[in-house]
């Protein structure tokens, strides 16, 4: 078991690990020959730290993916947008003369007005936060379960709709959504379905640092007094 968190540890910082043995064995829970001896065996020490090849090999893969992703998403959204706004304009001027040479320049008695942004800008920007709320999700994703999570029309549209109930915390939620140990999300393998259903009440939890479990819960209904008890077993340093 110290061997597997110590890989996990390795993908979500995706960065070789500490050389301190006492830091590694606090972050495993484990003890510091134990995590010594792991290291000796699996990991190569280097300046920068702990190496494991695998590892290396695996997190290159995936950044190099996740950046030709993310590349071509953006020339599709841009390329998107250049039409839609050419579509735009013809269809509100289908009648407007080409301007040449012989227009008069704008005067200080003709200033042009201030432009409101158009909605083909505001849909780009739109289509822009969506896609941070699917990286965040595609990343801790892949950390945990190390395979992508599927991608399809359905998906999408899932994340415009999360994004649309939660505002720019949806970035934040959806990457945090797969650390929570709740044994239905466990079960389900942090599907999206999932993030979606609970979406307000894993935003509480996520800005309260909180995560509601089975046992959370009964704690919290079995608990009697005054006063919000779901921020009393917080404040007292409560974790699941």
């Amino acid at each position: 078991m110290t061997y597997l968190r110590l890989i996990w540890l390795y993908y979500e910082s995706e960065k070789p690990l500490p050389l301190d043995a006492a830091t590694l064995a606090f972050k495993t829970g484990s003890d510091e020959s134990t995590v010594t001896m792991i290291l000796s065996a699996f990991f190569k020490r280097s300046d920068n730290g702990w190496i494991q090849m695998r590892c290396e090999s695996e997190i290159r893969q995936y950044q190099a993916k996740a950046e030709s992703a993310r590349n071509a998403n953006r020339a599709r959204w841009s390329d998107s947008s250049m039409k839609s706004d050419k579509k735009s304009d013809k269809e509100s001027y289908p009648n407007q003369e080409p301007i040449t040479n012989n227009h008069k320049p704008i005067t200080n008695n003709q200033k042009p007005k201030n432009q409101e942004p158009s909605s083909s800008d505001d849909a780009k920007a739109s289509r822009l936060k969506n896609v941070a709320v699917w990286e965040s999700y595609e990343k801790a994703y892949f950390n945990k379960y190390g395979v992508d999570p599927v991608r399809n029309a359905k998906v999408n549209s899932q994340i415009s709709q999360l994004r649309k109930r939660l505002g720019d915390d949806a970035v934040h939620v959806a990457g945090w959504f797969l650390t929570h140990r709740n044994g239905w999300y466990t079960q389900k393998m942090h599907s999206l379905d999932c993030l979606l259903n609970d979406a307000e009440k894993l935003r509480t939890e996520w800005a309260t640092n909180t995560q509601m479990t089975n046992a959370h819960a009964r704690t919290v209904d079995k608990s009697t007094g005054g006063g919000n008890v779901f921020l009393k077993l917080i404040n007292e340093g409560y974790e699941p």
